[in-house]
């Protein structure tokens, strides 16, 4: 079914209007571009200025309707419509169920390699973990957009306390919450899971607060499928983290949330809120490992799925959304970790936003 201000494309008219070449047409396995060919056409779709549609339709404005449901098993060419606290204010009330962290399970610390108490500074991680994405500055007091569910991943049986965060998000200015896609193996810590969305405490515990499995009640809700620059389908998910203050400067104590739209009712609904001043005034979207680059692979870098992050935006003080370019620190292509920096695995940040990004790890997987 399409309504006005909804549109539900399937993958034969999702690139209608668009002009590809025909290297970035995938129509079958035999035809998948390699490693190499996929970071040129990247670099050609950007330079080309070519969008996905559904970021093409945000630009004019064009957003699913809200309130409207989207059913499972069909593409999306839009987006939801960014997130308003006046407009969808009862998103509040509307908290989603959760797991609570196992008692006893020591979890990796998050991001403690990268700050200091107030952001002042970073430190590359060791060898045994590996982390590229983007930073985003004090005032960007929100980040918004498309994630990779990636539940292919795989964290070998023995490879203890390895895990893969990404994406994963803290917004600038203090926050309580980063959010963080999870791939570990849930035996390493006795989880009910191996693939999920993890809200950790930068205020008051450093640890994680809730998990939410990629299962298949979370999916038919949250997850939908969006075509990349290629045509390469991805399983994503929708999520806003943000204040409730968006003009307030770091050490003011304000009221942070992470909601996620849940397709299957066309609504925003809250995931967690936590309230105080956090550790780090800067924040970041990345791609983190732990114990996977080195550790146990006699110093290889290890293959894995790709990760993509699409249509990030964040929220400047004004209250607006906005593409990252401005949050984005200084320098291009953030690389920190020793499989980013010796060219096995690329990270490449769109160059039309600045603010996604692409990280290979690498392997013909899209």
């Amino acid at each position: 079914m399409t309504r006005s201000g909804s549109s539900l494309a399937p993958r034969a008219r999702i690139f209608a209007g668009t002009l590809f070449a025909s290297a970035f047409l995938v129509s079958g396995c035999d035809q998948r571009p390699t490693p190499a060919e996929g970071v040129t056409g990247f670099r050609a779709t950007a330079q080309s200025r070519l969008v996905v549609p559904a970021v093409a339709n945000a630009r004019r404005g064009a957003f699913l309707a809200y309130g409207q449901p989207v059913p499972v098993g069909q593409v999306l060419d839009r987006l939801p419509e960014p997130f308003d606290p006046i407009k969808h204010a009862a998103a509040k009330n509307d908290v989603i169920p959760g797991e609570v962290p196992p008692r006893g399970v020591q979890f990796p610390a998050r991001g403690v390699h990268r700050g200091v108490k107030g952001g002042t500074g970073y430190v590359p991680p060791g060898n045994t973990d590996v982390a590229a994405g983007i930073f985003l500055d004090a005032t960007s007091r929100g980040i918004e957009g498309l994630m990779d569910i990636r539940d292919d991943i795989v964290i070998p049986d023995g490879w203890s306390q390895a895990l893969v965060y990404a994406p994963t998000l803290l917004p600038g200015g203090g926050s309580c919450i980063e959010l963080t896609t999870i791939h570990w193996n849930r035996h390493d810590y006795n989880s009910s899971f191996y693939h999920g969305l993890g809200s950790y405490d930068w205020c008051t515990g450093g640890q994680f607060r809730k998990f939410a499995p990629f299962d298949s009640w979370f999916k038919q809700r949250y997850a939908r499928v969006y075509y990349d620059e290629w045509g390469q389908p991805r399983e994503k998910y929708y999520v806003v983290v943000v204040a409730d203050n968006p003009a307030a400067t770091y050490g003011v104590s304000d009221t942070w949330r992470v909601y996620l739209y849940n397709f299957a009712a066309g609504i925003y609904q809250q995931f967690d809120q936590h309230t105080g001043v956090g550790a780090i005034a800067q924040g970041w979207s990345m791609h983190e490992s732990y114990r996977m680059q080195g550790y146990y692979n006699n110093g290889g870098c290890i293959t894995s799925p790709s990760t993509r992050t699409m249509a990030q935006n964040v929220r400047r003080p004004d209250g607006s959304w906005v593409p990252p370019t401005a949050a984005v620190r200084a320098f291009a292509g953030v690389k920190y970790g020793h499989c980013f920096e010796i060219g096995t695995y690329t990270l490449f940040i769109d160059q039309i936003t600045d603010g996604d990004w692409w990280a290979w790890t690498p392997t013909n997987s899209y």
